[in-house]
């Protein structure tokens, strides 16, 4: 990037140590100290926050969660129930 394209890139969004750009991304993933074999999670921009993103779980790693009754019921799909 030269310098006559700087003034033209929003950082905005990294004011935010929390935030998670659009994209997917290979994890570790540990549950209940047991470390499953890396995947690729897929996160999205939040319908909800315009400078935010949600992350996307596969069905089978919610599954592998083992998370209680109440909490499951909580669980939304979506992107074409994946």
């Amino acid at each position: 990037m030269d310098i006559g394209e700087r003034s033209k890139v929003d950082l905005s969004r990294f004011s935010d140590a929390d935030y998670v750009m659009p994209g997917a991304y290979l994890l570790d993933i540990k549950i209940n100290q047991k470390t499953l074999p890396q995947r690729s999670i897929q996160y999205f921009p939040s319908p909800d926050n315009k400078s935010g993103s949600q992350v996307c779980l596969p069905p089978d790693l919610v599954e592998k969660m083992a998370l209680k009754e109440e909490a499951a019921k909580k669980i939304t799909l979506w992107h074409d129930n994946q």
